[in-house]
């Protein structure tokens, strides 16, 4: 205030003419940030370089930076991203210009800040030396509270109007409270641009999973790495929902499916306050290493950096504008992938994170956050149409790579026009703004959210050949179709569209397994139909296809093209609001009829299958209800599922064989020739003479044994009798008298045995 008072008014004040100086905040990541190299010169470790780790920004695990000469500079705020083609403050930079060269403001700046570091360090420290601006060292002029004060002395109206992006407003907050009486005196306008002042459920996927943290595509900062770094970055932990913020909103930040029911005896089945919110995310139960672990799964958040945070928000939750000071608050709005919680579920017997999405934000920040502070207070607020200005400046967008969201709304002209005639106090009618306005903007149009579980790609092509998916020669993501969105987390990917134009999905396999394709439609946010393709079988060379006219009752079958040989292996047809799974061919497993000697091992029982195909694999499990081999017979062979496994077949009929346990029978005994039994011929007999008919029964190694029940004697034709057992010879004898038969004939004889075999012999009478 004293630095305020040592130049003279400005004389445009009496004619109420004058603009204020603007100071500008930037977001988290906003801010470049630079090391010395050792050799005189620096690096920049922020926008981080080629398979940069970012080992240079890591922190302890008390917030606080591991090196000790990480500096920004002044001005350093990101215009753009060289790595991505972005712009990012570019547009808004060149508009805070012209208004200093139009000599309507004498100055402004953008203040850039340490984003690793607590709001407190921020505010605290940012030591300037030169160019250079530290915030890791003490200082008693904090550079960012210096800078308000000098743009205040330089200003027309001896006041500062603040804007302030996302994390920056958070900044703002914590600011004005450490001016106290001194902000009304210093600050005429605050203007909030997709703040988020309570929070906001992205930051849990983020935390957590990485979710949206990776940089160039993964190649410059991978998702694990990026939550590593997180983890001990007090920034981080600012972000989170806060108490109030479950007060005011209705959706659970995190949810668990019943799959896993340890999870929710532990948590709940939804955590919807700041209590809950805090067991979870500084639990170990079921966690992973920050940078080894699987993605896909939670790690464990500081306890000490979450309570520090928790902290902040009790006193920014409940901020209002200082007095006399205006306060206008901009939410982005229409940007379907906007995260509102994330919901576990058991896959491979570990909690895998899914996502939950709102329209109802600008892809980072919910619309309640960034419009917090009520407007009781005096605050003015403005929902920006983010998806229909994308829709509109496709050329713009550059082709569909940089559609506008939280990153960049400084880049929409809308933005970037209210802001400066909100400075300026130029007053026009909302309408100029076209995508401005006064209240959420209607919801009323279907919508259409794709989500592919691994292991496919995900691609969407509208009539006129434009995609929305990653692109096979940049690798990044393409969303060339209006008003689609592309988002990956973990190993689900996300699509979504509207409901309003034709267009064709196409999925390219590149690995074995199974997935489940969903298909939720929506109007605003309220689901009004899904489809649900489960369990489907794919490969590395699997290519899946569908096409949709419209809406979701236009779906077509789904074709799946196996092995990419450009035939259709299956059609498979939608279940509107139903789960449509892959029709597979039923086969039929036939146990294998086996037969062995008595007192022989069992064999190897094994089974036919009435289909053949490399898509089966394992063998069924068949066993034999029988525990010795000493007792001849029939007994049923039976055979269940075993290791059989196919995406393709279905087991469904399984068909019992026999295993025959048999005497071993080495034929009929002299008189009988010893060849009788090889050649079915006896020998010749006096025609009325009484022939011994004599046999042994025998087990696999020859031991002589008795039948259970007597072996039945037959002549072809004729009678039959039982064969008596002869325990001396240990054999089996039937005396055939052949009195009255006619000599110059042959007969056929029988021995029927209870092993259920037949055997016999030709005898010839003379």
């Amino acid at each position: 205030t004293d630095l305020s008072l040592s130049v003279p008014p400005d004389p445009c004040i009496a004619t109420g003419t004058c603009v204020s100086n603007v100071l500008f905040l930037p977001g988290i990541e906003a801010s470049r940030l630079y090391r010395p190299d050792g050799s005189g010169g620096e690096i920049k470790i922020w926008e981080p370089g080629l398979l940069d780790t970012l080992h240079d920004l890591y922190l302890t695990g008390e917030g606080k930076s591991l090196r000790t000469d990480v500096y920004t500079k002044t001005g350093a705020v990101i215009d753009e991203i060289p790595v991505t083609g972005a712009n990012i403050y570019k547009s808004f930079i060149a508009k805070m210009n012209g208004l200093v060269t139009a000599k309507t403001i004498n100055a402004w700046e953008a203040d850039p800040y340490d984003w690793r570091l607590s709001i407190d360090d921020i505010l605290s420290y940012g030591k300037q030396t030169g160019t250079h601006i530290s915030y890791l060292d003490a200082t008693s002029t904090p550079y960012i509270i210096q800078e308000l004060k000098q743009l205040a002395v330089t200003s027309k109206t001896h006041k500062v109007t603040i804007v302030a992006h996302s994390n920056g407003g958070l900044v703002v907050k914590r600011l004005t409270e450490l001016l106290g009486p001194n902000a009304s005196a210093l600050i005429d306008k605050i203007i909030f641009v997709a703040g988020p002042q309570a929070g906001t459920p992205a930051a849990v996927a983020a935390d957590m999973h990485g979710y949206g943290q990776s940089f160039g595509g993964g190649l410059y900062v991978s998702q694990s790495t990026a939550r590593t770094f997180a983890s001990t970055s007090p920034m981080a932990y600012h972000l989170l929902p806060s108490a109030a913020y479950f007060t005011h909103v209705d959706d659970p930040v995190v949810s668990f499916d019943v799959s896993l029911p340890d999870w929710t005896a532990r948590y709940g089945a939804t955590i919807h306050s700041e209590e809950r919110l805090h067991t979870f995310l500084t639990d170990s139960f079921g966690r992973v290493d920050a940078q080894t672990g699987d993605i896909n799964q939670p790690i464990q958040s500081s306890g000490a950096l979450l309570s520090n945070a928790e902290m902040m928000h009790a006193d920014l939750d409940n901020w209002t504008p200082p007095t006399g000071v205006s306060l206008i608050q901009i939410a982005g709005w229409g940007v379907p992938k906007t995260v509102s919680g994330v919901t576990y579920k058991k896959k491979d017997s570990v909690a895998h994170a899914e996502l939950n999405f709102t329209i109802d934000g600008d892809g980072t920040v919910v619309v309640p956050s960034a419009l917090w502070t009520s407007t009781t207070t005096g605050a003015r607020n403005y929902w920006m149409d983010l998806k229909q200005y994308s829709n509109d400046h496709w050329i713009t967008t550059l082709g569909g790579f940089h559609p506008f969201n939280h990153s960049n709304i400084f880049e929409v002209d809308p933005t970037i026009n209210f802001i400066a005639d909100q400075i300026t106090s130029t007053t026009k009618p909302l309408a100029d703004y076209i995508y401005l306005s006064t209240e959420a903007p209607s919801a009323s149009d279907k919508r259409l959210r794709y989500a592919l579980h691994s292991p496919l790609t995900l691609n969407l092509y509208d009539d006129q050949g434009r995609h929305t998916g990653i692109s096979t020669t940049t690798g990044r993501v393409e969303e060339e179709i209006p008003g689609t969105y592309y988002s990956e987390f973990g190993d689900v990917k996300y699509l979504f569209s509207d409901a309003s134009e034709s267009a064709h999905i196409l999925m390219d396999g590149y690995a074995s397994g199974t997935f489940t394709f969903n298909i939720d439609q929506y109007t605003g946010d309220t689901l009004t139909a899904s489809t649900t393709f489960k369990d489907i079988p794919t490969t590395a060379s699997t290519v899946v296809a569908l096409d949709i006219q419209s809406d979701i009752s236009t779906l077509s079958p789904m074709n799946v093209d196996k092995n990419g040989d450009g035939i259709i292996d299956r059609a498979i047809a939608p279940r509107l609001n139903d789960v449509a799974t892959f029709p597979k061919t039923p086969v039929t497993i036939t146990a294998e009829n086996k037969t062995i000697l008595l007192g022989e091992s069992l064999p190897v029982f094994t089974a036919t299958l009435s289909a053949t195909s490399s898509d089966i694999t394992g063998v069924p499990d068949c066993i034999v209800t029988v525990s010795t081999t000493t007792a001849v017979g029939i007994y049923p062979i039976t055979c269940t599922l075993g290791t059989l496994v196919s995406e393709e077949y279905d087991f469904t009929t399984f068909v019992s064989g026999s295993l025959t346990i048999r005497y071993r029978w080495d034929g009929f005994s002299q008189p009988i020739t010893d060849t009788a039994h090889q050649t079915g011929q006896g020998s010749l007999f006096k025609a009325g003479s009484t022939i011994p008919v004599k046999f042994q029964l025998k087990t696999v190694s020859g031991a002589l044994v008795q039948s259970a029940t007597p072996p039945v004697w037959s002549l072809e034709g004729g009678t039959t009798a039982l064969y008596k057992w002869d325990s001396t010879a240990r054999q089996y004898v039937y005396t055939w008298s052949t009195k009255g038969l006619l000599a110059g004939s042959w007969y056929r004889i029988f021995a029927k045995l209870d092993d259920g075999q037949t055997y016999s012999v030709t005898v010839g009478l003379k």
